[in-house]
């Protein structure tokens, strides 16, 4: 619960695994001013209730316009996203602010994302607008439920560490974000 980005980098080299990032005002992640980032196995979930929020869960761009009114280009050398839930209550989830002047590299890799954005050509195995079908996000509870699209569909090549947020072994099949499914939720 942060008032404004659970995480946020400017041109900045963030990695990251097992992320819960729930419940901001703005951003759960906003890498900003280029940079290069790499998430796995995370659960990016914004239901920010405190407030009229209107950013998207995941905010990216490769540029910026100073104080002179000049475009200044800052490469987005990396923005990878490997088996992670990026979700929340808005239907748009996903800004990519981009400029083509400069590098603009993003990756989905066996995600479910909510977006309206054409996002097939950054993307391998990815589920788009389904809902995850968290146990229960209210009490903040983002296991996945027995029927969630997520269960059992990462790509086990993206698993870095052996264990969930849960300290539950992951094994193949492996589910999407942050907690691997186990039968104790219906």
């Amino acid at each position: 619960n942060m008032t404004v980005a659970g995480i946020y980098g400017q041109g900045a080299h963030i990695e990251g695994e097992n992320l819960l990032v729930t419940n901001c005002g703005t951003a759960t992640v906003a890498f900003t001013l280029g940079g290069n980032y790499k998430i796995g196995n995370s659960t990016l979930a914004n239901y920010w209730s405190y407030t009229s929020r209107r950013s998207p869960s995941i905010v990216m761009s490769n540029w910026y316009e100073d104080v002179y009114g000049n475009i200044q280009l800052r490469p987005l050398v990396r923005a990878e996203f490997n088996n992670c839930i990026i979700y929340g209550s808005m239907e748009e989830e996903l800004l990519m602010d981009r400029n083509d002047m400069a590098a603009f590299d993003c990756q989905f890799n066996s995600c479910l994302v909510r977006t309206r954005a054409d996002i097939a050509a950054m993307s391998a195995n990815t589920i788009v607008n389904e809902d995850p079908l968290f146990a229960s996000a209210d009490d903040d509870d983002y296991r996945l439920r027995r029927k969630s699209p997520a269960r059992e569909k990462a790509d086990f090549n993206y698993v870095v560490l052996p264990h969930d947020l849960a300290n539950n072994l992951r094994c193949a099949p492996t589910s999407m974000g942050a907690y691997d499914f186990h039968d104790y939720i219906e």
